[in-house]
């Protein structure tokens, strides 16, 4: 296994503050007698009721593997121990020791139903409220035990320990721990599976003791809730340099995996054994093609038998029809014909998301977040996919695994970015909202996540929590890691300067609008009245003319009189609607035009202004939109200052117009085609901030960036970052 390099922006951060420190170091241990002692400064635990937690990876499971104690021996009262049992050495149960407790059982030692395996990361737990003692399994409650007399409150002499013991030449752990957390309090079932994933801060409620073991060298250790430094003593301990449940995806947003040689070439993402199971699963990726033919693999789990539970989603070409190039999903054996077959055509040199979801029952398949086709089941019984072949990401199963003769040649032809894996079926719902995210790797049901984002190297690192240090994927062909800089998670600047706006010049933006209905937003400082184009998106062959032009142009402007105009050829008569107020010279005003299909509304200051009714027009889309501008007459330009523009495919609401005006969006709110805020401060691209994987405004003659503390979104002293 590759070592890993952790990398250095993340957008998506799991709930709750991570402290600093390394997620890729535990504390080790070679099961040496009397090493790997923690004496914290003054620590004990001091109440009945409490819970400990740790993540362990036991190398071996011997005859009492310690996590933790506080332990004086000689057949004292109240000795507590918290271990891996092994009886005859040959199963690892987890434990507690707490002399002198009676339960059901009729034993000081209690045990749970479950064994740990051995070199795999285990989250354990147990939590002792004074009538039970509770075991957890990785988030899941093991089995209880009921007490029926004598204390559980921890003997108070002896000393705290984390993978040690002094009592009878115990060895210590062997293995690596990390995370260990005592609290005194019984924890709840969902407080521990909701959080063990999670780096705490060290203030939480009830939380009495907290090592992360995280330092990854030296020989002090932080408990993060004392504040004090503590101490390792003995000799056979040390770091272990490795990827620990508590890793959080820090990957690059402006990297993908590109095929590089620009042709359907050999390649493929191997991905170590993996393999997906279970009759519910999805299936997720962003792909942007170069080219397109009749294979554009994404996922592939198949075998040359072709055998019932064959899985393979691509982009495949329509020959029965038109020849378009549409997602298609193949499942063997699961409905009739196999294949299940999206609606809409895949654009070259554009992010697209593909998704796909079974319950069991029904496959579904999405495109943008939007559900495209489904297919039932018309099997006798629900089938699973095929455990022959393990995954392959973006190219067919290797030849010399499943000797299929056709594994060359299908690459998928461009960039690729974000490959995810669920044990479970998605919603419709959390197809589309969480598409733009970056993962932490910790949700509940992802089992394979290749965010296909490093800056180097041969290995794509599967960042799901469920799959650990295992199922990294490697890289073959043509295929290598890529800067990007216009991925869908991408982050063009560090940070929008709130006080820089854009004045002098035009942009393309590189986008079209053509849905039926759309919203145009935009703050405006006026200098002079005068024909001031904000938004303009006429066909390439009328020069621009409003007179002479294709129904379905639009133009969004303010007029010789100041007031705001809204053009739509074809709408009503004269093709222009304005407003009843006129738009103030020398200060910033928000105007938004929106348009559903059948009304036209203006908009000043998030107050509707007025309302117009005409024909149903589709934009046309012939022309690309242009910003201060048009595309054709560079006499026609914007006399002023500009800041924070928008585009949605959806005509916004009054209520949603007036909430947001006033706000920077993150890029990511529901129907957002283009958000151009401006605060770069230079340059000749314009960067859009929406996570619709439309590529930046370019500029058409020369740009003029102008610093001005006066605009609506200015605070003195601070920037907004984009998260």
């Amino acid at each position: 296994m590759a070592k890993y390099i952790k990398l250095t922006t993340c957008l998506a951060l799991v709930a709750g503050a991570v402290v600093a420190g390394s997620d890729y170091t535990a504390l080790e241990g070679d099961g040496s007698n009397g090493g790997l002692e923690i004496a914290p400064s003054g620590f004990k635990m001091t109440s009945s009721t409490y819970t400990v937690e740790a993540w362990v990876w036991p190398g071996t499971i011997q005859s009492e593997v310690p996590i933790m104690d506080q332990f004086v021996g000689n057949g004292t009262p109240c000795d507590w121990s918290f271990v891996v049992y092994s009886q005859q050495g040959y199963r690892g149960n987890l434990a507690i020791m707490s002399r002198g407790v009676t339960t059901d059982k009729g034993s000081n030692w209690l045990l749970s139903d479950s064994s740990l395996p051995v070199k795999t990361w285990s989250h354990v737990a147990v939590a002792v409220d004074g009538t039970t003692v509770k075991f957890y399994i990785n988030g899941t409650l093991d089995t209880i035990h009921t007490i029926s007399s004598g204390s559980t409150l921890p003997v108070q002499s002896g000393v705290f320990r984390i993978g040690a013991e002094n009592r009878n030449g115990k060895p210590c752990f062997k293995g690596k721990i990390s995370d260990c957390r005592v609290w005194n309090v019984a924890r709840t079932a969902e407080e521990i599976a909701g959080n063990r994933f999670v780096r705490l801060t060290g203030t939480e409620q009830g939380l009495a003791a907290y090592w992360p073991l995280d330092e990854g060298s030296g020989a002090l250790v932080a408990n993060k809730v004392a504040g004090t430094t503590d101490t390792i003593s003995g000799s056979t301990y040390g770091w272990a340099d490795v990827r620990t449940p508590l890793v959080t995806c820090n990957v690059s947003d402006r990297h993908v995996v590109a095929n590089s040689s620009g042709s359907w070439s050999a390649g493929r993402i191997t991905t170590d054994g993996f393999k997906i199971t279970g009759s519910a699963f999805s299936l997720e990726g962003w792909i942007r093609p170069k080219s397109l033919a009749n294979f554009n693999v994404l996922f592939e789990q198949f075998s040359s038998l072709q055998a019932t539970g064959d899985i393979r989603f691509q982009i495949r070409a329509n020959t029965w029809d038109d020849g378009r190039c549409i997602p298609a999903f193949l499942y063997r054996g699961f409905g009739e014909g196999n294949w299940l077959y999206g609606t809409s055509e895949i654009p070259l040199y554009k992010w697209t998301h593909l998704a796909v979801t079974c319950d069991g029952d029904l496959l579904s398949l999405y495109v943008d977040g939007v559900q495209e086709a489904t297919l039932s089941r018309t099997a006798q019984n629900r089938i699973t996919p095929q455990q022959i072949t393990p995954l392959v990401l973006l190219g067919y199963t290797k030849d010399s695994d499943v000797n299929y003769n056709q594994c060359d040649g299908k690459a998928a032809n461009g960039w690729a970015s974000d490959m995810r894996v669920w044990n479970r079926s998605l919603s419709a719902e959390e197809v589309a909202s969480n598409r733009f995210a970056r993962l932490t790797g910790h949700e509940p049901g992802l089992v394979g996540y290749w965010p296909l984002a490093e800056t180097e190297g041969t290995v794509a690192t599967n960042y799901a929590s469920a799959a650990l240090t295992l199922n990294d994927g490697a890289l073959s062909g043509n295929f290598a890691f890529e800067e990007c800089g216009s991925t869908p998670f991408v982050v063009n600047s560090t940070a929008i300067d709130d006080s820089c706006v854009l004045a002098n010049g035009r942009f393309d933006t590189q986008m079209h609008i053509w849905q039926p209905s759309y919203t145009l937003e935009a703050w405006v400082k006026l200098m002079g009245h005068g024909n001031n184009v904000i938004f303009s998106q006429f066909s390439q062959s009328d020069n621009d003319n409003p007179n002479n032009g294709r129904t379905g142009d639009l133009r969004m402007t303010v007029d010789g009189s100041g007031k705001l105009a809204g053009f739509l050829r074809g709408f009503v008569s004269g093709n222009w609607v304005y407003s009843t107020a006129t738009i103030p010279l020398r200060e910033w005003v928000h105007l938004a035009v929106s348009y559903d299909g059948a009304k036209m509304k203006l908009y000043i200051n998030g107050q509707k202004d007025s309302e117009f009714s005409g024909s149903r027009i589709l934009p046309n889309s012939a022309g690309l939109l242009y910003v201060g501008g048009t595309a054709n007459d560079s006499t026609l330009g914007f006399n002023g200052r500009l800041s924070d523009l928008r585009v949605w495919d959806t005509a916004r609401t009054d209520a949603e117009i007036a909430a947001s005006y006033t706000s920077r969006l993150t890029g990511r709110e529901p129907h957002l085609q283009g958000y151009w805020p401006l605060g770069q401060a230079s340059g000749s691209t314009v960067f859009n901030y929406s996570r619709q994987g439309v590529a930046d405004g370019v500029a058409v003659g020369t740009l003029t960036w102008y610093s001005n503390t006066s605009t609506p979104f200015h605070v003195k002293g601070m920037q907004i970052h984009i998260r």
